[in-house]
């Protein structure tokens, strides 16, 4: 019964947060979940058993105040160990399908559906962050604060373009193409499910993509099986990334090769991906001896495939 309500509060929290940042989008400020933030803080306050309750959600008004704003990119860490840039999931993602929609299926409402980005929801940097992310992208201050901190990356380094959200219009898709041939020293990968997006620019640019940027292709959005052809064919095509459903739940398995019991989670994503597949250590950079998987010329055309977590 604990468990149950547990996810039902985080559920509720979700849909709440979802909708303020539809709200401030639409604003273009933070504004409209400043007051969420407060309420968020002063449940924790009262229910946590932290000794300082809500101090997360406090905290990042606090800083946003004093001016600091979330960097642009995240620094390396042990799971991802490159630059990274995230949006909001779901509201950035067009073609959102069995990720954001239980089956797919638009009536069970959003958060229903695999996307494993709202559960960092949970942490409010990590909201925070999307959040401001999605709204630089929006306004002319905002993509120039990207471009001035796209600039500065350390030269020759890795950036994985998305980790959560995805290219929301054809202007936001060709920004983040033009600063990749503008860093051509950069090695950049993503993932997608905005098919149409990325072929109605193939077809407006005559197919003048960056040399140095690698897609992945995502399932569980509602692109076609003829959009997903079209798209594999494209220069900057490194092959499908597969989230499958396992069917043993295999705890942490699924974060990194050394865990014990990684075999059998592998075999089990293997047999439900019913076909040949690499599948994803969930650590990135320790996949494979030399580098990550998703990024790699070596792994062009191959499937790479991990289990719904």
């Amino acid at each position: 019964m604990k468990n149950q309500k547990t996810k039902k509060d985080n559920r509720a929290l979700m849909l709440s947060l979802y909708a303020g940042a539809a709200a401030c989008i639409a604003a273009e400020s933070v504004e409209p979940v400043r007051d969420l933030f407060a309420k968020r803080a002063a449940y924790c306050a009262i229910h946590s058993k932290a000794k300082q309750g809500g101090k997360g959600w406090r905290d990042v008004f606090s800083r946003f105040d004093a001016g600091k704003m979330p960097p642009v990119f995240a620094k390396g860490n042990g799971k991802l160990p490159f630059f990274a840039f995230s949006s909001l999931a779901g509201l950035d993602c067009p073609q959102a399908g069995a990720c954001l929609y239980r089956g797919g299926d638009e009536s069970e409402g959003v958060i229903s559906g695999f996307c494993y980005s709202f559960k960092c929801w949970r942490y409010p940097p990590a909201f925070f962050r999307q959040l401001v992310n999605s709204i630089r992208l929006r306004t002319k201050a905002g993509r120039d604060e990207i471009v001035s901190a796209w600039m500065e990356l350390p030269q020759g380094a890795t950036v994985r373009l998305y980790v959560d959200g995805d290219f929301a219009s054809p202007e936001i898709l060709a920004l983040w193409m033009r600063l990749c041939q503008a860093r051509p020293d950069l090695r950049v990968y993503g993932y997608s499910k905005s098919w149409r997006l990325l072929l109605s620019f193939d077809s407006a640019t005559g197919g003048r993509w960056p040399q140095n940027y690698l897609l992945n292709l995502s399932s569980g959005g509602s692109g076609t099986e003829a959009e997903k052809a079209a798209v594999a064919a494209l220069p900057i095509a490194r092959g499908e990334f597969i989230a499958v459903q396992t069917l043993a739940d295999h705890g942490n398995a699924y974060q990194s090769r050394r865990n014990a019991g990684f075999g059998e989670y592998a075999h089990d994503v293997k047999t439900q991906a019913g076909r040949k597949v690499f599948v994803c250590s969930g650590k990135c950079g320790d996949c494979t001896p030399s580098g990550h998987a998703c990024g790699s010329e070596k792994f062009r055309g191959v499937p790479i495939a991990i289990g719904i977590h």
